[in-house]
């Protein structure tokens, strides 16, 4: 290739020139996501609790479009990673996204993994199971785990309204009943602390709405600042948006 060429090459790690769409609202070059700050805070909690875990292989079961096994990968090179969804829409994205890591489209509870891992995650994954299959499905995830292998899931906290696209959300004890099926559960973590403070400076910058968007990079720092603190630190259940497991199969 070209200098030129090259050039051109590197910039296809994103897509960018989907930005930019016409329709009967107009023009926009500009896409934002509300509950971004509060993802990637998830996503770092995740992150720090694996450093306490000694795992040369990893699993993210319901990986979606690839984002957080991208970050396992970046945070961890040397570890043996791969993302499964049964979507085979999503795992197409995440291979587009992520050409170098590895993904199956797969249903784990009829097509068992190729071999076990020391790490499955779930993030933001259980709520889109229909509470019938959930039995099933755990079960399929403990069997993916080597015998002293750790799970760590996510999942939004019965304070949060329930999503039109989710079956139910959870408390720390319907959580812990529903493991403890399958798992040891060794900690149940609340966490994404719900504020009205943080809402309402989202709301002014405009993450809320569709007619401005104010970008300025150290106030939008400022914000993820806290909403990090509060994905991180633990938080009293009754405030919570988010809850953590930790567990090990029986």
């Amino acid at each position: 290739m070209s200098p030129e060429q090259k050039t051109q090459e590197s910039e296809y790690c994103y897509p960018y020139h989907y930005i930019p769409s016409t329709d009967t609202n107009g023009f926009s070059q500009v896409h934002s996501w509300s509950w971004g700050m509060n993802y990637i805070g998830g996503i770092e909690l995740v992150l720090s609790r694996l450093r306490n875990i000694d795992f040369k292989s990893l699993v993210d079961v319901g990986c979606g479009d690839g984002r957080f096994l991208r970050e396992v990968r970046r945070c961890y090179p040397k570890v043996s990673a791969l993302g499964v969804d049964y979507s085979p829409v999503a795992v197409n994205l995440a291979k587009a996204m992520n050409p170098s890591s590895n993904y199956l489209c797969a249903d784990i509870t009829r097509v068992p993994l190729p071999h076990k891992f020391d790490v499955v995650t779930m993030i933001e994954v259980l709520e889109h199971i229909p509470p019938d299959d959930i039995s099933l499905f755990l079960k399929a995830v403990c069997s993916t785990l080597n015998n002293e292998g750790r799970l760590l899931l996510t999942v939004p906290h019965k304070n949060k309204k329930l999503n039109s696209k989710h079956f139910q959300h959870f408390t720390s004890r319907m959580l812990a009943a529903i493991l403890e099926e399958d798992f040891i559960v060794e900690a149940i973590v609340p966490f994404d602390r719900i504020s009205k403070f943080n809402a309402g400076v989202l709301r002014l910058l405009g993450y809320r709405g569709s007619n401005f968007l104010i970008t300025s990079r150290g106030i939008n720092d400022w914000l993820f600042r806290r909403v990090l603190k509060g994905c991180l630190d633990e938080q009293s259940e009754k405030r919570c948006g988010r809850l953590l497991a930790v567990a090990m199969p029986k």
